[in-house]
């Protein structure tokens, strides 16, 4: 299918930059919309801090892409194209290993475009409840080292369950816990009382969906 729109490297516009206490409010308030309930502080802490990891604190989110999602043959929305999409005479070597990985399909052509903070928030929230469950699973436990490994397994990003990633997601938890953005989240280890209704179709998008749960907290209902 074709895209939408289509967007050069060069012509991506600035940043889409927002401060990681507006990240914050906007990760649950998006949640909360699709979902009905809010996420456990757990979950947002490391979703979060992923969403530093990807966009450089959104520094490099461009086009409100806030989990740096690509855009495959099933996307019919607008994408922009990497900067090793094509090459100049001044490509960087990062560029050209990443255009002769891209060629063989190991490194993506296209990330998908969003109109607005809230449209990529909504992507990003839809695509994980999908498509990448066992990084909420994982995010509940408020492990750096389960999470990661479930951010690689999942595919999400095959290349992120280093050491490196792992320190990265551990340092940002603390940094996240320390600007205190989620603490009034409730803790998956407060003994709460929570439900699992099933995913609605904000999130499943109509598909079916039997069998789909999502954790909320009862009193959030």
């Amino acid at each position: 299918m074709a895209f939408a729109a289509v967007i050069p490297w060069a012509q991506r516009g600035a940043a889409t930059y927002l401060p990681p206490a507006q990240l914050a409010e906007g990760l649950v308030a998006t949640w909360k919309e699709l979902t009905g309930g809010l996420p456990y502080r757990e979950v947002a802490e490391l979703l979060l801090a992923q969403v530093l990891i990807e966009t450089n604190w959104s520094r490099s989110m461009w086009r409100y892409n806030w989990g740096n999602i690509t855009a495959g043959s099933s996307w019919t929305g607008a994408i922009w194209r990497p900067s090793w999409y094509e090459l100049t005479p001044e490509s960087s070597a990062r560029d050209l290993d990443l255009n002769a990985k891209m060629l063989v399909g190991k490194a993506p052509k296209a990330f998908r475009a969003y109109s607005s903070h809230q449209e990529g928030a909504a992507d990003y929230v839809r695509l994980l409840l999908r498509q990448f469950r066992p990084m909420v699973v994982a995010a509940e436990t408020g492990d750096p080292v389960a999470f990661s490994e479930a951010v690689r397994t999942s595919s999400y990003c095959p290349d992120c369950g280093s050491e490196k990633f792992v320190r990265s997601i551990r340092s940002l938890q603390s940094q996240i816990r320390a600007g205190g953005w989620l603490s009034y989240l409730p803790s998956a280890r407060s003994g709460s009382s929570w439900v699992l209704p099933a995913l609605g179709a904000a999130v499943l998008g109509g598909a079916a969906a039997a069998g789909a749960v999502l954790l909320i907290r009862a009193t959030e209902r």
